[in-house]
């Protein structure tokens, strides 16, 4: 319809594009948004589509934050509809190479991520293996400027110069599920291995609208709740005595993964 009524405005009136598409400008993000509304929030669709496009887009993510998940809302510059129709906006929560080295994060890295990152080797996979000498280095350089001359900073020493394998820690959920909440899940995190959509995502580029992705985003959002939950536990527990913490930790770590190892030595040479 759209179509056959430019075409004969270009054909009476040619020359005057502007005057012709200005009242269909922004209609295809309209119709999309209409398209989506009908798909997530069907019961809704129509009466959306009738209000003005900001009090409509509101509705819509009023609604579809209760029932999905969280979704960005939109600045006063902003077209309403084509801020909604051009990508899904969500905020993810994945670590990316931006937010891993100290000198090229906006903010302080927290003690969680940091003790994290210590004791973890550098995630290749996710960011590339020319990176990740330098990335390590810039993490372990972060640890001794905030621990000189306490015991944390010997005892990294106690470390592999690269890092542990995600592996070998996951080897310790048998050993402190309670002693130490959420330190599995920061070592996850870092390795984009929780199994949980929102946390593993490390590309936090525009993500169309697919009903699969929105599903398992909706069906991961309670899961990541939890997990961050427990993340954030772990580093308020560590944000207090924090070096006498940190010490503790990797006494620990260190011990039980030796012992771990000696143990599965001597069950092969049995």
């Amino acid at each position: 319809m759209i179509t056959s009524m430019l075409r004969r405005q270009f054909i009476f009136a040619p020359g005057m594009l502007m005057p012709a598409i200005k009242p269909f400008r922004g209609l295809e993000h309209r119709f999309k948004f209409y398209e989506m509304a009908k798909e997530y929030l069907p019961e809704e669709a129509l009466a959306m589509l009738g209000m003005v496009p900001a009090d409509g887009a509101k509705r819509f993510i009023t609604l579809f934050t209760k029932q999905y998940f969280p979704i960005k809302g939109f600045d006063a510059y902003e077209d309403p509809m084509e801020h909604l129709t051009q990508s899904i906006p969500l905020e993810w929560h994945g670590l990316s190479q931006y937010s891993y080295e100290p000198r090229q994060w906006s903010g302080k890295l927290g003690p969680a991520q940091l003790l994290a990152e210590v004791l973890c080797e550098y995630p290749v996979e996710n960011f590339g293996v020319a990176a990740g000498a330098g990335g390590r280095l810039a993490v372990i350089g972060e640890f001794l400027n905030r621990t000189k001359g306490n015991d944390a900073s010997v005892l990294i020493t106690l470390l592999p110069k690269k890092g542990y394998a995600l592996n070998d820690l996951e080897e310790l959920a048998n050993y402190f599920p309670d002693l130490y909440p959420g330190l599995l899940w920061w070592c996850r995190w870092i390795n984009a291995h929780t199994g949980n959509q929102w946390l593993d995502n490390i590309v936090h580029g525009h993500i169309d609208w697919e009903r699969k992705l929105v599903d398992r985003l909706a069906r991961d959002w309670p899961g990541y709740m939890e997990i961050s939950k427990q993340m954030k536990a772990f580093d308020s527990w560590l944000g207090h005595q924090t070096d006498a913490r940190y010490a503790e930790v990797i006494k620990y770590v260190v011990k039980t993964i030796k012992q771990e190892k000696r143990k599965r030595l001597t069950e092969i040479l049995k």
